[in-house]
């Protein structure tokens, strides 16, 4: 199970996540993590465009024996040559990566394959990357039911990036869907970027109101598990996914992360999940 592990690098040079404190990894931790992953058999890294300085410090790395996945930013209205912009995005990440090609190439934003004729365009311009084997698989990273249907009502895609953890259970009834498709599913959040992982005393205020917590509060105090485990353990019992992005604070908690991966558990609370987007959607939250 371990081997379907993403390495999530968000945080590796930016603020990511509930904790907002800055966290720099050095060249040497990065390292470390490199050389923990590859003995663990883990060759899926999860990077984008947008994450600032990522794609230069990992690209130090030989990374030959890794499959890296990445994320375009936002394409512009105004774009005149969006065929250019895809290409010279995706080209300059490979240089930067000093890799080949590119495993999975995202869209960040699935509304640019839903809405407006300028679709068609993006999607051309995909397979044309594709086809010159800049990437091998072609991706949409999704935040709603909506969207996924109207994304693959239009077009073929290879992977989809759903959310999903404990308390965010939308997508699951998608994928046997998507597995009939041939369409592999990665997903991502399944800390619920760092929400899951405090105790409910020390959350931000706002978060008090959302019964879900304070239940899984009480049930991690029953049992004696660790909230860590019993996320990991939550989402390892899909039999559909087939690889996972996980976030880390350090080379520790990778450690761990991979230790629980690996560990036969299946403790973890199956009442909690939540429709709530005010919850489960982190770009609702509002935090001071």
């Amino acid at each position: 199970m371990k081997n379907k592990i993403s390495l999530g690098t968000a945080n590796l040079n930016n603020n990511y996540g509930l904790n907002r404190k800055k966290i720099q990894f050095s060249l040497k931790e990065i390292k470390k993590i490199l050389k923990l992953s590859t003995k663990n058999k883990i060759k899926n890294i999860d990077t984008a465009i947008r994450y600032r300085g990522v794609e230069k410090k990992l690209g130090k790395f030989n990374l030959n024996k890794f499959k890296i996945s990445s994320k375009l930013n936002p394409i512009s209205l105004k774009c005149k040559n969006i065929e250019k912009k895809i290409f010279t995005e995706i080209e300059h990440s490979i240089k930067k990566l000093n890799i080949k090609n590119i495993e999975i190439i995202f869209l960040h934003d699935s509304n640019e394959l839903i809405y407006g004729k300028r679709k068609f365009k993006i999607y051309d311009s995909l397979i044309k990357v594709k086809k010159k084997g800049l990437i091998k698989k072609i991706g949409v990273s999704v935040y709603s039911l909506v969207d996924l249907k109207k994304v693959l009502d239009n077009f073929k895609i290879d992977v989809v990036q759903v959310p999903y953890s404990l308390i965010d259970r939308r997508f699951e009834k998608t994928f046997s869907l998507l597995k009939k498709k041939k369409i592999n599913i990665q997903v991502r959040s399944i800390f619920l970027q760092g929400l899951l992982l405090y105790d409910y005393k020390n959350l931000p205020k706002y978060f008090f109101k959302f019964k879900e917590l304070k239940k899984l509060d009480k049930w991690i105090k029953k049992h004696s598990i660790s909230r860590l485990e019993a996320a990991i353990s939550f989402v390892k019992q899909s039999k559909f996914i087939d690889s996972f992005v996980v976030g880390f604070n350090n080379f520790n908690q990778l450690k761990e992360i991979i230790r629980l991966f690996s560990k036969n558990n299946n403790k973890f609370p199956i009442n909690l999940f939540s429709n709530n987007i005010k919850l489960i959607d982190p770009r609702k939250w509002i935090i001071n």
